[in-house]
């Protein structure tokens, strides 16, 4: 019987005993003599799960879950706030002197990790379910995908074997599609590069004796990014050349009609299907992020 006719679709939510989480940190502290003090630290972390969940809504978690077959039966994937591996080091000393009125500390602190998971996904719908979270087939040889004649891009049109050549120089590139051809991605599966990040803090210490009361104050420079002070290619962080979010919509689909995007007027066949690539798009999944992010910055203090 149907209690609410204004309800068109139901989502049904269940538990699920699949996903796991594991995350181990080693860590070395030591406050040595002479005013030295330092830490060094390594976490390494391996989680996967069904759902990303980060929507507000049962419909949304659904629909931007990325999938390779049954949206209703997600496959196991990794989680996309795992990151591997993350290492820390920090160490300062403190230099006293001018019989203690003076005191100057030097200080680093050092973080590298992977800055975050990703993964490529069709930029349309291949199952049929109506939503464009289908997880790409890297296909191992030019034999097993077929790209659709005539692209159009702009005022620009591009034969198959133009697309073919461009797509595969992508998939050359990036080294997670290269060592997967011939497979399905997994969620969340790609990595971005190493990110190093260096800061430094130097802390200035005066102190005088004065109306019969002992009076300090501390004078500090702290050098955000210290890496890229230093050399303008350090220190940098990424951002995706497919939007900016880490689920890359990769291989597009033919349409046709009065949006048809290519000369054929050929619409998206799941059973012979052919695909789209703009061989004038990105050659890579991610460059080099030049923004606040990537530059080094100085704060002062009293």
């Amino acid at each position: 019987v149907r209690l609410n006719n204004n309800i068109s679709t139901m989502t049904i939510m269940v538990n699920a005993n699949k996903g796991f989480s594991t995350s181990l940190t080693a860590q070395l502290q030591r406050n040595f003599a002479k005013n030295w003090e330092g830490f060094v630290a390594y976490t390494f972390t391996h989680s996967k799960d069904i759902n990303i969940g980060t929507s507000d809504r049962a419909a949304s978690s659904w629909s931007t879950n990325n999938i390779i077959n049954n949206p209703n039966r997600p496959e196991l994937g990794y989680s996309n706030f795992a990151v591997p591996h993350r290492v820390v080091v920090s160490g300062s000393y403190r230099f006293n002197y001018a019989n203690d009125a003076l005191a100057t500390t030097v200080g680093l602190y050092y973080s590298g990790a992977s800055q975050e998971r990703y993964h490529f996904r069709y930029g349309g719908d291949i199952n049929g379910d109506g939503q464009t979270n289908d997880m790409i087939y890297i296909p191992a040889d030019p034999s097993q995908i077929e790209f659709v004649e005539g692209f159009k891009v702009g005022n620009k049109t591009y034969t198959a074997q133009q697309q073919e050549d461009a797509f595969f120089k992508f998939v050359e590139n990036n080294a997670y599609l290269r060592e997967n051809k011939g497979k399905y991605v997994s969620r969340y599966g790609a990595i971005l590069p190493w990110v190093n990040n260096m800061d430094l803090r130097v802390l200035q210490d005066f102190s005088f004796n004065a109306f019969n009361h002992r009076h300090s104050f501390q004078f500090s420079v702290d050098v955000v990014n210290f890496l890229n002070l230093v050399n303008n290619n350090w220190g940098t962080r990424y951002q995706y050349s497919f939007g900016s979010f880490s689920d890359l919509g990769l291989l597009g689909l033919p349409t046709s009609g009065t949006s048809s995007n290519n000369t054929g007027n050929e619409a998206f066949n799941r059973t012979a299907p052919k695909f789209t690539f703009n061989p004038d798009g990105p050659t890579q999944a991610y460059q080099t992020d030049y923004s606040t992010f990537s530059t080094w910055g100085i704060q002062l203090g009293l």
